[in-house]
């Protein structure tokens, strides 16, 4: 009986895993000082090896960055460096939230958090 219930338990575990969607989660080591934090919905609008735009409804615009790539007002950028050109398409729908970014309704995911903002040192005027 107990080698039975094994076997059972073995099967029910594996048809759970086959129903069970990959989701890719990044973290963003900074936020650029114009992202909104505030839920808006959006579509990649383009896509390179190292940047990411996403086109928001309300007209806004966000980039999401590779580590590697320098800090920007409208980016988000990533603790690690990915190719974004293999993780995304263009018109892939995106849902920018308080804590993260999704991306085709969350099979990726980036986590925002306690993300600090990234405000950039030159302002205008100034001296």
């Amino acid at each position: 009986m107990a080698a039975t219930s094994r076997i059972a338990d073995a099967d029910r575990a594996s048809a759970e895993m086959r129903g069970c969607a990959r989701r890719l989660e990044f973290c963003a080591q900074t936020l650029g000082c114009r992202v909104p934090r505030e839920r808006h919905d959006g579509r990649i609008d383009a896509v390179f090896q190292r940047a990411c735009n996403i086109a928001l409804t309300d007209g806004g615009i966000i980039t999401l960055l590779a580590q590697n790539c320098a800090n920007i007002p409208h980016g988000v950028r990533l603790t690690c460096s990915p190719r974004l050109d293999r993780l995304f398409r263009r018109g892939m729908l995106v849902r920018l939230e308080r804590e993260r970014i999704g991306f085709d309704d969350g099979a990726i995911v980036v986590l925002l958090g306690q993300t600090p903002t990234w405000t950039p040192a030159l302002r205008p005027g100034g001296r």
